[in-house]
């Protein structure tokens, strides 16, 4: 791997914590009813589409750090409740995916780029990494912030 490329996917994953300061505060996102109740810090999010590679890799990730820890963890999207369900079903992941109706979430976030993942901190602060290129690093990170 070439060193402009090994640090674009340092860089992208070694996000400080101050760097999510643009993301709105955890109660300030319009979450989807069904996680409402979860949604307070500290949280993992991860946002996703059924038709992304780099999400479903991210997703299995996310999935195989979450689905047994006691940090709370959601996956997010904008898919059909339909296609959720086969994506969920297709890569066996056993946390549920709460369906973001109209995209509120994801432009109350910022971006609308895929996959987003938003660590909420329980000090309030707010890790924001857009995009996936490299699982270990990506891993640790979600293993650092369930610890």
């Amino acid at each position: 791997m070439g060193s402009a490329v090994l640090a674009a996917v340092v860089a992208t994953v070694s996000t400080p914590r101050f760097a999510g300061a643009r993301v709105p505060g955890i109660e300030a996102l319009p979450w989807p009813a069904s996680v409402r109740e979860a949604a307070r810090a500290p949280l993992a999010l991860l946002y996703v589409q059924s038709g992304c590679g780099h999400c479903s890799h991210a997703a299995l990730i996310f999935d195989s750090v979450f689905a047994l820890s006691s940090t709370r963890a959601i996956i997010a999207s904008n898919d059909s409740q339909q296609v959720l369900e086969r994506y969920r079903a297709k890569l066996g992941l056993r946390l549920d995916i709460a369906r973001d109706s109209g995209g509120a979430l994801i432009r109350a976030l910022g971006t609308g780029a895929v996959p987003t993942l938003v660590l909420f901190h329980a000090d309030g602060s707010r890790q924001l990494v857009v995009g996936f290129r490299n699982e270990e690093p990506y891993r640790e990170l979600l293993q650092s912030f369930g610890r």
